[in-house]
């Protein structure tokens, strides 16, 4: 067990800014894919057409912000070099969208065009924009999840994920633009999973919701649902006019859920998979996303410095996790509702978040 004061920080960060660049290209790893799953894929193929993996996606996006973390911590070239290389390689395969999911790489490339002013970039995000623009909406004109296939009119439930990968690209990408109307989309997406989707009592974010019959869906405090909702607030609020009429009902109810969330704080610096769950495994990725949402609140003025020790807190027990610059104890990807594979090991829905919120620290959380 460490304490705060003797970890060292530089040679933490480097491990772990190593790790997101190794992995920001190449996750999922194909050496992780079995000669069973190759005859599988390859029947598959033969079958359906060629299916491929899709390696821009959300744990890849995650990964692309750590490193835009880093790269303004340290201003390590080769966190760039990993960025451009990232970016350029999904646009050299068309940039192709699948699902909202993807939205959350627009985040970064937001930077990546900011500091090289190449029109590729540009293109690229007009291209990210246009896809949230058409993508269908329900009543409240909130962006569901998923639609089905079988069934393209039944608008599926509003997932809380949602919230960290698309609301925060559209308040950046509009401010970016002077873009209005991106921004308030973005605050229409919060204020609904704010109205509809927290439980009354707690003040906590239930998985998912339906606006069609207002119906809240999964477990209340799903540690993860909480960092992507804290998440998508903090780095929403950073982008959006202080001035702006929404801005203190959303700083305000981000307060109230951090408030509700360090309750559940354990004694050794972690968040449970499920934050009552006290008694249960901790998760380095709930860990780390309401770390980096509490440490980008107190940057940018949402918070005070009276919440910092919840932050040290998360980040003591993040270094106790990680081994040789990979984050360990990450419960496994979500399933679907009500369905949280109590599984624990590496992902980068932990490591990108560390990352992050560790060269947060190292540049000064004040």
């Amino acid at each position: 067990m460490n304490d705060f004061k003797s970890i060292d920080y530089e040679k933490f960060l480097i491990k772990l800014r190593e790790t997101c660049r190794h992995q920001l290209i190449r996750y999922p790893e194909l050496s992780k894919v079995t000669f069973k799953d190759k005859v599988k894929g390859l029947l598959k193929k033969a079958s359906k057409g060629s299916i491929r993996t899709d390696r821009f996606f959300w744990p890849n996006g995650l990964l692309a912000i750590a490193l835009e973390q880093t790269y303004k911590a340290k201003n390590e070239i080769e966190d760039r070099k990993s960025l451009i290389k990232y970016y350029d390689k999904w646009i050299d395969t068309g940039i192709k969208i699948n699902h909202l999911d993807n939205v959350i790489n627009g985040y970064s490339m937001v930077f990546v065009y900011e500091i090289t002013n190449d029109d590729k970039y540009k293109i690229a995000l007009e291209k990210i924009a246009r896809y949230i623009i058409d993508h269908p909406k329900d009543k409240y004109n909130s962006l569901p999840y998923r639609i089905t296939k079988s069934q393209p009119d039944k608008l599926g439930y509003i997932f809380v994920d949602s919230l960290g990968m698309i609301c925060p690209f559209l308040c950046r990408y509009g401010e970016l633009k002077n873009d209005k109307i991106m921004v308030d989309l973005a605050i229409t997406q919060l204020k609904n999973y704010i109205k509809y989707g927290l439980d009354e009592t707690r003040k906590l974010p239930y998985h998912a919701y339906s606006a069609e019959n207002k119906v809240k869906f999964g477990i209340i405090g799903w540690g993860r649902a909480v960092g992507w909702m804290l998440m998508g607030l903090v780095d929403s609020l950073e982008y959006i006019d202080k001035g702006h009429k929404e801005y203190d009902f959303l700083s305000k109810n981000f307060t109230e859920i951090v408030d509700a969330t360090v309750e559940y704080q354990r004694s050794d610096g972690h968040f449970s998979w499920q934050l009552e769950a006290l008694e249960g495994p901790y998760d380095s990725s709930s860990t780390s996303m309401i770390g980096y949402a509490i440490g980008k609140a107190i940057k940018i003025g949402i918070l005070d410095n009276y919440y910092q020790k919840y932050v040290e807190k998360a980040i003591i027990a993040l270094y106790n996790s990680t081994n040789d610059g990979y984050v360990k104890d990450c419960s496994a990807e979500c399933l679907g509702l009500s369905m949280y594979p109590q599984k624990y090991g590496w992902y980068p829905w932990s490591q990108g978040p560390t990352t992050a919120l560790v060269s947060m620290f190292y540049g000064g959380v004040e």
